[in-house]
C-alpha cells in the first residue's frame, strides 16, 4: 500500500484519482487550494498528484521541490 497526497483533493478530478486509489488499495491524504484538508502527511507521501486548475500547478512544484528531496514532475 503506497500513501498518494493529492492536491486539489476535493475537485471532480480528485473525486477520480481517490477512486481508483482505494480501488487499488492506496492511501491518500491531501489538501485543497483553500487549505482544507492540510498537508501534514506531504512528507510521509509516496508519491504526490496535482489535481488542480492548470494556473496553479508551477506554483505547487516550485513548493514541492523545496520541500521534498527527491523530486519528479510529469505532464501530460
Amino acid at each position: 500500500m503506497k500513501l498518494i497526497y493529492i492536491y486539489g483533493c476535493l475537485g471532480s478530478m480528485a473525486r477520480r484519482y481517490r477512486a481508483i486509489l482505494e480501488h487499488l488499495g492506496h492511501e491518500w491524504a491531501g489538501e485543497d487550494l483553500d487549505g482544507q484538508h492540510g498537508g501534514f502527511r506531504l512528507r510521509q507521501a509516496d508519491a504526490v498528484i496535482i489535481a488542480t486548475p492548470t494556473d496553479t500547478h508551477m506554483g505547487l512544484i516550485r513548493q514541492l521541490i523545496e520541500q521534498t528531496p527527491q523530486f519528479a514532475a510529469r505532464f501530460p
